[in-house]
């Protein structure tokens, strides 16, 4: 009778381990991983784009592909106390050519946000911990009516963008490979009868950004039932495809 006791104690007690284990678990990962920054890391992309160019001569709409390579070059930490990870930006247009360093960005990951600095501008990128249909501000100081150029003309590029966790653990195909554990992020979906505002990034799980496509498209053609591919008078198409990562 000890000895079966003994042994019910030892079961209990093991049973209580392992459940405090895994409950340390699920609240320990809360998604850093998706976001992963290092020194020495690299992701090469291939990105196609779309530019239209509203001339004397109606819309002309420029393709153009090239290679973008994003490596972690540096490390330091800010006047808050912040490790802040620099970004070299290099692009090409094929294999056969060197890269030529474009720009130098910068990101940070905190207990609750990874955060990259592009152009100047802040944008949050993720959300910590992890939870799907969470939405977020992710332009950081950003003004709504914030422009660009785009062929001359301006548009209004942020303009009622509202950032939301789709989804923390699907599959993506992104070119010819299958990515497992990836978190979808919806940068902005909003459109009315002139403008056009749509996004999303993909993260992968130890990977980082996967896929990235951005639709800023505007028109005055008032025509509800014309896609925006052929009605647009101007903005541009972007999508940026993981080639490789290290």
């Amino acid at each position: 009778m000890r000895i079966l006791a003994i042994v019910l104690l030892v079961f209990t007690t093991l049973l209580l381990c392992n459940c405090e284990r895994s409950e340390v678990a699920e609240t320990s990962d809360k998604g850093y991983d998706f976001f992963p920054l290092a020194l020495g890391g690299e992701w090469i992309y291939e990105v196609d784009s779309i530019i239209y160019d509203p001339t004397n001569r109606g819309v002309v709409v420029d393709t153009n592909q090239i290679l973008l390579r994003e490596s972690i070059v540096n490390n330091y930490i800010d006047g808050e106390g912040q490790r802040v990870f620099v970004i070299e930006r290099a692009k090409r247009i094929d294999e056969s050519l060197p890269w030529r360093i474009t720009d130098v960005w910068t990101t940070y990951q905190t207990p609750s946000q990874a955060v990259r600095i592009e152009e100047n501008l802040a944008f949050v990128k993720l959300l910590f911990p992890l939870q799907a249909r969470q939405d977020w501000n992710a332009n950081l100081n950003i003004p709504s009516d914030f422009k660009i150029s785009v062929k001359g003309e301006t548009i209004d590029i942020f303009k009622n963008w509202t950032s939301e966790l789709l989804t923390t653990d699907t599959t993506a195909l992104v070119g010819s490979k299958m990515y497992e554990q990836v978190a979808m992020v919806a940068l902005a979906n909003s459109e009315n009868l002139i403008e056009y505002r749509w996004g999303q990034e993909w993260y992968a799980k130890g990977i980082g950004l996967i896929y990235k496509e951005l639709r800023v498209l505007d028109t005055q053609k008032i025509d509800p039932n014309e896609l925006w591919e052929q009605k647009a008078e101007k903005g541009f198409i972007v999508k940026q495809r993981l080639l490789s990562y290290q």
